[in-house]
């Protein structure tokens, strides 16, 4: 076959020109089969009992004809509601919705039992139905994909479109499968009971003890969200995490939207040695502290972490990037810097809202798939420094789907920033920026990590200390046995005592 472009574009539009007109007596067998439809939809009006069989494996979306199509919607809600099932009741609904003359009307639904001795193979004829409408899809989306390779379209466009490939057959994926007896899931953790080094890897923990002593472990396959306002250390917090896994020998991907790669390898570093971050921006390191970055420069190059600042990764680059690296890194945790910032690939909806609950639930999807933490740093409004409340989940940004999707929700909260927050507010900068005001804070700043949401677990509130000057967290008695205590000529303030206690803790909902 010629390889020329035109060839290729004439395949694909003759390809979507065959699907096209999908209930049509034209269109191709392999797409539709009109009397295994029929058969479906006559078995259920038939014999109401088999409707549940049929709707676990086959949606309206399914049928090649629209009218059968509208007719399982009428008999779907019907049952959801828990309303009998039959020709009459079915007719009375479409003619609510104002297509019963449109599917034939009722002398139509009464010829679709035609035929049929019982319903026994309902089931069958519904898996039938269904592979028709993976093949459709898959053709479909197989042709869009030549096409946008005849016309010259972007890589992004191509991969996009393949995306769709997989999502369309995936969609089709008998889910059945995955529903087994309890005794067999039951097995599979004696087995790992033999093991513990088996169930040990199942797990992870942030080796921040204090975080720790509250969060226990966290178990693979979960999406964890560390929502913040700027400045409050929700980036710093996720980097002690990384450093955690990290320094425990678990792979870990970062996706850094918001610095580049060597000023994160640095950020690493100086949170690692205890390094004034603003003197090393500022130039204002001593020769002690140059020696002491260097040195902890040199051990994080050692770490299993691997991070890029591509901000071209769209959400299907991202999960091709996490499968890939699962393969052949084995990576455990993935970091994402952060949820607003991973741009719109093509097809993607433009509304935020709506792309941000779409990546939500394809990353929440991946990591229970293949077997991994991913961590998504997200913002938060000013709803609670505009309330002189601690942040809550009705907080986080753009999405409720955020909240629905997520495992567990962490939030760094520092009061005292807060409330410079407010007395500053309206005089400069914006809802998205920072405002200088680490000037009034102290350089141990008292602070809690909130976990207003945790599924499986009970939630809680840790609290501990920000040390500002190396941008990291640290227990109330300030000392870090997370992070190695190395000494540095850099002044990072006094210990924190009982007496810089946060004004303003959470309340007894906590």
């Amino acid at each position: 076959m010629s390889r020329h472009p035109d060839t290729i574009r004439q395949l694909a539009a003759a390809s979507v020109t065959r699907l096209e007109g999908i209930g049509d007596e034209e269109a191709p067998a392999w797409s539709h089969d009109p009397a295994m439809e029929r058969a479906t939809l006559g078995a259920m009006l038939l014999d109401p009992t088999v409707i549940d069989g049929v709707i676990a494996v086959l949606t309206a979306e399914d049928y090649a004809d629209h009218a059968h199509a509208d007719i399982h919607r009428a008999i779907e809600a019907l049952h959801k509601d828990g309303r009998a099932v039959d020709f009459l009741t079915v007719s009375d609904r479409l003619r609510e919705g104002r297509r019963l003359d449109a599917v034939g009307g009722l002398p139509y639904l009464m010829r679709l039992t035609e035929g049929l001795l019982s319903s026994a193979g309902a089931v069958a004829h519904a898996e039938a139905v269904a592979g028709c409408a993976a093949r459709r899809g898959g053709a479909l989306a197989a042709a869009g994909v030549i096409d946008v390779c005849a016309r010259g379209g972007s890589v992004d466009e191509v991969r996009a479109g393949l995306a769709r490939v997989d999502t369309a057959l995936g969609a089709r994926v008998d889910l059945g499968a995955s529903i087994a007896p309890i005794g067999e899931a039951a097995m599979v953790v004696v087995e790992m009971g033999e093991d513990l080094t088996a169930m040990a890897l199942r797990i992870l923990r942030t080796r921040l003890f204090w975080l720790d002593a509250h969060l226990r472990a966290v178990n693979l396959g979960r999406l964890i969200i560390i929502g913040g306002r700027p400045g409050q250390g929700k980036t710093s917090l996720a980097m002690q995490i990384a450093t955690g896994y990290a320094q425990a020998g678990e792979a870990v991907l970062w996706f850094s939207f918001e610095a580049p790669r060597d000023e994160m390898v640095l950020c690493f570093a100086a949170q690692l040695r205890g390094v004034d971050q603003s003197a090393y921006r500022e130039s204002r390191l001593t020769p002690d502290d140059i020696q002491g970055l260097f040195q902890a420069v040199e051990e994080v190059s050692k770490w299993p972490l691997h991070i890029t600042d591509d901000t071209r990764f769209t959400l299907a680059k991202i999960v091709a990037a996490i499968r890939r690296d699962k393969q052949r890194r084995g990576i455990k945790a993935v970091f994402i810097d952060y949820l607003t910032l991973i741009p719109r690939g093509p097809g993607e909806p433009e509304d935020l809202r709506v792309r941000v609950g779409e990546i939500t639930r394809a990353l929440k999807a991946l990591s229970m798939e293949i077997g991994l933490i991913i961590v998504l740093i997200a913002q938060l409004n000013r709803g609670n420094v505009k309330d002189q409340r601690a942040p809550s989940l009705s907080d986080l940004r753009e999405s409720g789907s955020i909240e629905q999707d997520a495992d567990i929700v962490l939030m760094p909260w520092q009061p005292l920033m807060d409330k410079a927050d407010k007395n500053k507010a309206g005089k400069k900068g914006s809802d998205d920026e920072e405002e200088d005001i680490h000037q009034e804070l102290p350089p141990l700043t008292p602070a809690w990590i909130l976990c207003p949401k945790r599924r499986g677990g009970r939630v809680f509130r840790a609290p501990c200390v920000f040390r500002r000057a190396w941008q990291r967290f640290e227990a109330r008695d300030g000392e870090s046995p997370v992070l190695p205590t190395l000494t540095s000529t850099t002044s990072a303030g006094p210990p924190w005592t009982p007496d810089n206690e946060p004004e303003g803790e959470p309340g007894e909902t906590w």
